[in-house]
């Protein structure tokens, strides 16, 4: 299997207690959706790893998995900062208005006029929505909302995304 059949879903923080437990940043998924998932790979030292949950404890907004193999604090810090991928095929379906976060970042980012502002360089998720974080083409950081006022368009099969953008853009 590639790289490119894998999405990310996950994103390692930190290990949590003494049994191995990771807490976790789960990316485009719901906790349920998550525990079914019959496997996930790691890329650790430009190594491939296959790895299964053996549990989950916690909340959407604070996970915490435990993987098979993986017992002790120090098995866990190994994969401190990792990023979790899943088989595309054992996703489950999006919605019409729904995205993977990889697939919106390097996305180009335009205003409602298609002037370029720059591009998604990395995507901030929080309980109330996603943040994109557009390189701008002056090399600043913008933060903007994913919800209908800022984003009027997301066309992924083109590569771009088209926000309102305030007065200063």
């Amino acid at each position: 299997m590639s790289e490119d059949t894998r999405t990310i879903v996950a994103k390692v923080r930190k290990p949590h207690g003494i049994k191995g437990g990771l807490k976790v940043q789960i990316y485009d998924l719901d906790l349920g959706d998550f525990e079914k998932l019959p496997k996930l790979f790691v890329n650790q030292k430009s190594q491939w790893m296959t790895v299964q949950i053996e549990g989950i404890e916690g909340t959407e907004s604070s996970p915490i998995l435990y993987l098979k193999n993986f017992k002790t604090r120090n098995q866990a810090e190994e994969l401190r900062e990792c990023f979790l991928y899943a088989d595309n095929a054992s996703l489950p379906d999006l919605d019409e208005d729904e995205f993977f976060i990889e697939d919106l970042i390097g996305n180009d980012v335009y205003n409602k006029n298609m002037k370029r502002i720059g591009s998604i360089s990395d995507i901030i998720s929080n309980s109330a929505h996603d943040i994109f974080v557009i390189k701008s083409n002056t090399s600043q950081e913008l933060l903007v909302p994913f919800v209908n006022e800022w984003v009027l368009e997301v066309n992924i099969d083109k590569n771009y995304i088209v926000i309102n953008e305030a007065e200063k853009f």
